[in-house]
């Protein structure tokens, strides 16, 4: 089991929120093209990454597999289900990685980012099962924190991500 420094955790949730800060200047549609789109997926990903187990998955990183665990919950989070399920239906994504970050940017373009992750913040057991403790979803302050900057800049932005 790999120790999470939490300074780090921080750290990263400072950089999502600089990103979402950037993004939420702009009064513009952001494409895959544009490097603070690109900054703040590449960053939203590290944050889902943080702390996920990937010596229990014979080292392959499980971020889909949690993904697709989600899916299949009672009851349902009807967003998350139908962008999960959008991503597993295009056959061009081929890996997990390719898959999860696809699933990034599905979501981003539904405008379901913030309750997505409250959905897989409030799965505490399934939490456990992928991420070690100290992992940033996990943490019910920090991972509140990045909802509410969500919830009020970036689900307020156009964004055309493929």
């Amino acid at each position: 089991m790999s120790a999470i420094v939490p300074d780090n955790g921080r750290r990263l949730v400072i950089q999502l929120k600089e990103c979402v800060q950037r993004l939420a200047t702009h009064n513009v549609v952001f494409t895959e093209k544009d490097q603070d789109a690109q900054s703040f997926c590449s960053a939203l990903e590290v944050i889902l990454l943080h702390g996920i187990k990937i010596s229990e998955f014979n080292g392959a990183i499980p971020l889909w597999a949690f993904l697709e665990r989600l899916e299949n919950l009672t009851p349902p989070c009807i967003p998350l289900r139908n962008t999960i399920g959008a991503v597993a239906s295009m056959p061009t994504f081929r890996t997990p990685i390719a898959k999860a970050r696809a699933w990034i940017r599905q979501v981003l373009n539904a405008g379901h980012l913030d309750e997505s992750v409250m959905f897989m913040m409030a799965q505490s057991q399934l939490l456990r099962t992928y991420y070690y403790a100290g992992a940033i979803l996990l943490n019910a302050e920090e991972g509140m924190g990045l909802v509410s900057q969500f919830s009020t800049h970036i689900n307020l932005l156009l964004l055309f991500l493929t």
